[in-house]
């Protein structure tokens, strides 16, 4: 008789899947019925040279190096394009202020390409180059290419407008090689029982620490981690990494393109004069970390700390998180707590004092499908001062993007979070009464909340959809400011390579007009 066929595995955890800065959530919902383009049951990539990657045919015999190393080139091309036409309107603009200009919500048609080749050499050594060639986001307003459909924006001499958004360019996004000593040197340890298993990364990456919420960007950096250390009581690993980054190190700014000071987001203040390559002494971010995560047979801790300094002001600051997850039964909890400690006098372009606390707290509900269940999610933050992450990309401005839906950034154009980043107003003016109509951003002093319900239509994890109510509130004493939203997300896939993704939210600041968004994405995954 036949075998049976093996369950599909449990799709992610809510936390894994959704509650992030970008779309990285939608690269499960696309698992297509038919798996014959490529053997080992996948769909084809854009390029592939080599070795197939998760193929299941025999490997080629590879290069033997003088280190002892077997490589085994192949390269994989892959990427993926999102277009989006959205419009967005966050209360605040139009707000019922005497004299004030009122402005017109954000329409815009906006574009995004990420590509990638990643140059695998062996199962542990890879070279990865990636390019976003419609998109300059060091430009912040101009950064996608596409369509500004309101409001207009002036460029130039004053009446000159331009409704079209040229983004394209060719910065390298991301170039680093990443390895094993162990491995690229066997010869040193044949027998394999010294301590040279340690890995690194040298050049333009992606960091993501504490989820996002201590450090979410791109930077240049040079990593060393030592894995699978085991000398804490009940626990069975440890890995332990020393960071050090520099956000434009590699492949300085261009002239023109340095975006505003901005106390919230640390790479703001990265902005070059010149586009001439730098000395050392011309840098003006440098970050130290030492980040940790320990599996104990009952949670999963993270324990990070970074340092900071900027040096085109002096202003240095301290950095630390803590997280622990666990996972009992249906339940999935997280609980973290992120700090950041000015050195020296506090300044608004530089480090403040500041904590982040956020619980998450997600249970699977079976209901037409025992292997795909739904997920029911209630998330929740206190923000105490001003907590400023120790570093953050400007399409990512937010540490609340793990929240919720209403609170996360989408990655593409100018719509906005109506509770993550623009909410009510300034900490400093609402306490003093003065009634200017700044954003309150981030958790700034503030408490907020996320309940909301994720549905796999009809037992399919390619049919999913999201229903949240969210709201926070201020904790400034006697300035009970608060705001609320009620956001919808449906997602489908198509085929193998598809997502079609639609979204809106409606919410109100007090003493603010009603906020409203609305978006439709279509993405292609190759």
């Amino acid at each position: 008789p036949e075998a049976e066929a093996p369950p599909s595995p449990r799709p992610k955890t809510f936390s894994e899947r959704v509650l992030t800065d970008s779309q990285s959530f939608v690269s499960d919902a696309v698992r297509g019925p038919d798996r014959d383009a490529v053997p080992g049951g996948r769909p084809r990539p854009l390029l592939e040279i080599g070795d197939p990657f998760l193929g299941q045919t025999p490997i080629q015999e590879g290069i033997e190096l003088p280190t002892g190393a077997v490589w085994n080139p192949s390269l994989l091309v892959y990427g993926t394009f999102r277009t989006a036409v959205q419009v967005f309107d966050n209360g605040l603009d139009r707000a019922p202020v005497p004299g004030a200009r009122r402005i017109k919500p954000r329409s815009e048609w906006a574009n995004r390409l990420d590509l990638f080749a990643n140059l695998q050499l062996s199962g542990t050594e890879r070279i990865v180059l990636g390019f976003r060639p419609l998109d300059d986001v060091r430009q912040r307003r101009r950064g996608y290419t596409g369509y500004e459909f309101e409001p207009n924006r002036v460029q130039g001499q004053p009446g000159e407008v331009d409704d079209w958004n040229d983004g394209v360019n060719a910065r390298i996004t991301t170039l680093f090689f990443e390895g094993d000593f162990g491995e690229i040197f066997p010869n040193l340890d044949p027998d394999d029982s010294s301590l040279l298993d340690i890995g690194f990364s040298v050049g333009r990456q992606n960091l993501l620490f504490q989820d996002g919420v201590m450090i979410n960007g791109t930077m240049d950096a040079v990593g060393i981690t030592r894995n699978s250390l085991r000398f804490l009581p009940y626990s069975s690993n440890t890995r332990i990494t020393l960071l050090y980054g520099d956000p434009d190190l590699i492949q300085p700014r261009s002239p023109n393109r340095a975006n505003p000071p901005s106390a919230t987001n640390l790479e703001f203040l990265q902005s070059l004069k010149t586009g001439r390559p730098r000395k050392r002494t011309d840098r003006q971010l440098d970050l130290v970390a030492l980040l940790t995560a320990t599996d104990f047979y009952f949670t999963t801790m993270e324990l990070d700390f970074a340092y900071t300094n900027l040096r085109n002001n002096g202003a240095s600051g301290l950095f630390f998180g803590a997280a622990f997850h666990q996972r009992i039964g249906h339940f999935n909890t997280t609980f973290r707590w992120n700090g950041s400690v000015a050195l020296g006098e506090e300044r608004i372009d530089g480090p403040q004092d500041g904590h982040l606390l956020n619980v998450e707290i997600s249970l699977d509900v079976p209901r037409t499908h025992p292997l795909i269940p739904d997920i029911i999610y209630f998330n929740a933050f206190l923000g105490i001062d001003r907590y400023r992450s120790a570093y953050r990309d400007p399409d990512n401005p937010s540490p609340l993007g793990r929240v919720g839906i209403t609170y996360a950034g989408r990655g593409i154009g100018r719509y906005g979070s109506i509770l993550g980043d623009q909410v009510t107003n300034d900490v400093n003016s609402a306490a003093a009464g003065s009634g200017r109509r700044n954003p309150l951003r981030f958790g700034d002093r503030a408490v907020g909340f996320a309940l909301g319900y994720q549905m796999f239509l009809f037992g399919d994890v390619r049919k999913q959809l999201i229903v949240e109510v969210a709201g926070r509130r201020s904790t400034v004493p006697h300035r009970h400011l608060g705001a609320y939203a009620v956001g919808v997300r449906y997602q489908q896939a198509f085929l193998d390579h598809f997502i079609l993704l639609v979204e809106g939210f409606q919410g109100k600041t007090e003493g603010m007009v009603e906020a409203y968004g609305a978006r439709c994405e279509f993405i292609v995954k190759f």
